[in-house]
């Protein structure tokens, strides 16, 4: 192999890398996402279900600093359905398995 090829292929496996890095880091995005609106229903529900004088639409719910509304905002929806949730979780697991063999390949590789 040429040394001009051998510097292509570790600049495409650099490349690679970068590329699974961001895969794992967005879909880890997404998961803390989907979490906190998880989060928010159940606490949404604690209320609901140690309060009987509240009414539902009355309790405030906060995403991200801002207010949500559980009844319209159809994310809240996406977020509870368990399906999706475990396919997202195997997508995150592929990927970090795919990022944990690209860093081997730049070790044997000796880039850093």
């Amino acid at each position: 192999m040429t040394p001009d090829e051998t510097r292509n292929q570790k600049a495409l496996l650099l490349l690679e890398y970068q590329e699974a890095e961001q895969q794992v880091a967005d879909l880890e995005e997404k998961a803390a996402r989907i979490a906190e609106r998880i989060g928010a229903v159940s606490q949404w529900l604690k209320t609901i279900s140690s309060n009987r004088e509240i009414h539902p639409s009355d309790i405030p719910v906060w995403i991200a600093g801002a207010k949500a509304d559980i009844f319209k905002d159809s994310q809240f929806a996406a977020a509870m359905n368990l399906e999706d949730a475990r396919k997202l979780v195997q997508e995150i697991i592929e990927a970090r398995e795919r990022l944990s063999d690209l860093t081997r390949r730049k070790q044997v590789s000796h880039l850093k």
